[in-house]
């Protein structure tokens, strides 16, 4: 196989023999505070399930904190997906 890159650099031509395949990729900008976002995002969704499974704090206090970051993780992505999923249309 052999791979070429397109002259605007957004895709990807892959030679099989006599088939081709053209893969091509949308570019999406974002800003630092998006970055930030979404690296906040991850990290409250990583800690919210890190402490269902950890044994570090009481059952309690683990199952309550955890499931509040986990919470404010996936409820905060949704915004982020939107955003994203309508700058790609």
């Amino acid at each position: 196989m052999l791979a070429q890159r397109t002259a605007a650099g957004v895709g990807c031509e892959l030679k099989c023999g006599a088939d081709c395949m053209n893969i091509s990729a949308k570019r999406i900008t974002l800003t630092l505070p998006e970055i930030g976002l979404i690296a906040m995002t991850r990290g409250a969704l990583g800690v919210g399930i890190g402490l269902l499974l950890s044994n570090a704090l009481e059952k309690e206090e683990r199952r309550s904190a955890g499931l509040a970051l986990l919470a404010v993780g996936v409820l905060t992505t949704v915004p982020i997906l939107m955003r994203l999923r309508n700058e790609l249309k």
